[in-house]
């Protein structure tokens, strides 16, 4: 009896050491980067006395297991995890989906001829019913009476049979539908299951525990953008922070604790080294950074000169044969192998271009010349989208939000549940609103084009926590078009276009009697004399910045004299002029430019 009772403790034992209870887990919170996002879950569990393994199930598919975080409470101890992918054999899904989608089917069919028997016996009633005059003569009141109530009766009973037969072939073909959209939906993917968690945990004793647990997954993320409303009158910005969400795990997010983080988890930080810069005949120099080394999925816009997307734009990884097109939106997402470096950027009617990949999300702009005066600090033109686009003027309420802020980045806490669900729509998340003071001024740059940007310079713009992303600009509570907010840590001020004004009025003319040439020597003198003038329309006072140049010689035998700029400030290395000006309302201002140009009367010259 002894060694009996010996022999059941040590099985006991040993069935505990290989116990599996299968258990599941909620989301509570979602860390969302800008690619990817740290998703952290609790599950409550009863854990018995000894060691235990327990399988946590329905996990996403798309877990970066290194990523895997657990928590435990005292008394607990971790003795291994193992994360592992249970897959559904998808063929057989498919074939029991077909044999369910043929039986359905057959019992639509037989539905089908039933309403066509019943239809078949409501003809013949209403056939007999149809009696002559004659042939009523011949039954009595009582028998007619009889004979109209059988045929209600009957009429009824038919009527009613076909109503609910109607109803059940309709449910039918609901289920149909719904099984044909898991047939397609399913015949689209190639890997379908779950993820789970398998933990091996000792605990002291037999207690009811919360397993809190976290991992990262690259199917979700967000992008900046920004509403910008500028009044009439006022001195500031009304700046709406928002945040473009997406996430595609497969689950839904539902009412969980959301943020939103400006981090970058993937990107490889590690240190990197300083070689030997050797000096030699025909060298060049390179700078190399390691931590810049991306790969997996990234996104980008592509915009041209003018700040318009460009759709249809061509996007290669730079040595392959890997690449994508931008969509509607000028979009375009990208899976980028290891030790891939810069992109190609195509599009016809604009100059190529190789932009690094240095960030998960990126920024790519063509231009179809190589106009100067790119100097300017002047953050994009906003202008009107060549495609019509409903932007009402409505505000939408923004949730209550902290930041948080650790030494190399930050984040918004959102203070309320938040709902995200699964899919590859973007959910666009009003984070903030703030009024910011900014000094209002015009620019204008007539020699490109003869328009007048309203510009807001805004200082100490570096604690306001801009990231790089698209703004809508509303004056006076209308649309006026979009700009884009770069991140530029360098500089004290941010200049910010909110737009064309049409009702101040630019224009630069060349005075054809100056438009002279005169030879001297073996040297042709040619001078060019510009008006340039600015109407403000306006029935307010405005204050603007005019911007021309004067060209610069890189040719000892050109020689360019300015001999006219009517008190512009000039920066004679680079050729820029620059006039600042008050206008009232209706009032008109004007100013000259006129330079020489000399060179040998041999050699062909454009001078502009």
């Amino acid at each position: 009896m002894k060694i009996f009772f010996l022999t059941y403790c040590l099985l006991l034992s040993s069935l505990s050491l290989f116990a599996f209870d299968s258990i599941s887990s909620t989301i509570q919170k979602a860390v969302v980067y800008p690619n990817g996002a740290t998703v952290h879950r609790i599950a409550k569990i009863e854990v018995p006395k000894g060691n235990t393994t327990l399988i946590i199930h329905q996990l996403p598919l798309n877990i970066q297991e290194s990523s895997i975080n657990i928590w435990l409470p005292k008394g607990v101890l971790l003795l291994s995890h193992n994360f592992k992918k249970q897959f559904i054999d998808i063929n057989k899904i498919q074939l029991a989906l077909t044999k369910k989608h043929q039986t359905v089917a057959d019992s639509i069919a037989v539905i089908d001829l039933q309403i066509t028997t019943l239809e078949g016996q409501e003809y013949i009633l209403n056939e007999n019913r149809k009696l002559s005059g004659n042939e009523q003569d011949a039954f009595t009141v009582a028998e007619l009476r009889a004979l109209n109530a059988f045929y209600g009766e009957e009429m009824l009973l038919i009527k009613q049979q076909l109503f609910q037969l109607g109803l059940e072939k309709r449910q039918l073909k609901t289920n149909l539908a719904a099984i044909n959209a898991q047939r397609n939906q399913d015949g689209q993917t190639t890997a379908k299951g779950e993820g789970q968690l398998l933990l091996e945990v000792s605990s002291n004793i037999a207690r009811s525990v919360n397993i809190d647990f976290s991992y990262f997954t690259a199917q979700a993320g967000w992008i900046p953008t920004y509403d910008l409303r500028v009044e009439g009158g006022q001195s500031n910005i009304e700046i709406s922070y928002k945040a473009s969400v997406f996430q595609n795990t497969g689950e839904d997010w539902n009412q969980i604790q959301l943020s939103l983080s400006n981090a970058e988890p993937t990107i490889d930080y590690s240190l990197p080294e300083l070689s030997p810069y050797y000096l030699n005949f025909n060298n060049y120099y390179t700078t190399t950074t390691s931590f810049t080394s991306i790969s997996g999925v990234i996104r980008g816009t592509v915009y041209d000169d003018n700040n318009e997307v460009l759709i249809g734009a061509t996007v290669m990884v730079k040595g392959t044969n890997i690449g994508t097109s931008t969509n509607i939106d000028g979009e375009f997402v990208l899976n980028v192998p290891t030790g891939s470096k810069y992109l190609d950027i195509s599009y016809t009617g604009y100059n190529d271009t190789e932009i690094p990949i240095t960030h998960r999300q990126l920024i790519a702009r063509l231009n179809d010349n190589g106009m100067a005066l790119d100097e300017v600090v002047v953050t994009g033109y906003a202008s009107r989208s060549k495609v019509e686009r409903d932007y009402t003027p409505k505000k939408q309420q923004a949730l209550p939000t902290k930041i948080a802020r650790s030494q190399t980045s930050f984040s918004y806490n959102i203070d309320v549940p938040y709902s995200i669900p699964s899919t590859t729509n973007r959910k666009s998340v009003l984070i903030k609103t703030e009024k910011v003071a900014a000094d209002f001024e015009y620019i204008a740059m007539p020699k490109i084009t003869e328009t007048a940007f309203l510009t807001a310079k805004i200082d100490d713009w570096q604690s306001l926590d801009l990231l790089a992303g698209t703004a809508n600009i509303f004056l006076d509570n209308k649309y006026a078009g979009q700009t884009f907010l770069e991140n530029k840590p360098l500089e004290d001020a941010y200049i910010l276009s909110l737009g064309k004004d049409d009702e101040v009025f630019v224009k630069r003319t060349l005075q054809k009697d100056y438009q002279r040439q005169r030879f001297i020597g073996g040297n042709k003198e040619e001078t060019r004399k510009w008006v340039i003038e600015v109407r403000n329309n306006k029935t307010t006072t405005i204050t603007i910045r005019v911007m021309d140049q004067f060209p610069i010689s890189k040719n000892g035998a050109i020689k360019i004299s300015v001999e006219e700029i009517s008190n512009a400030v000039q920066n004679k290395e680079e050729g820029l002029l620059t006039w600042t000006t008050t206008l009232a309302a209706r009032q008109q201002w004007s100013s000259l430019l006129t330079y020489k140009v000399k060179y040998p009367k041999d050699k062909r010259l454009i001078v502009d």
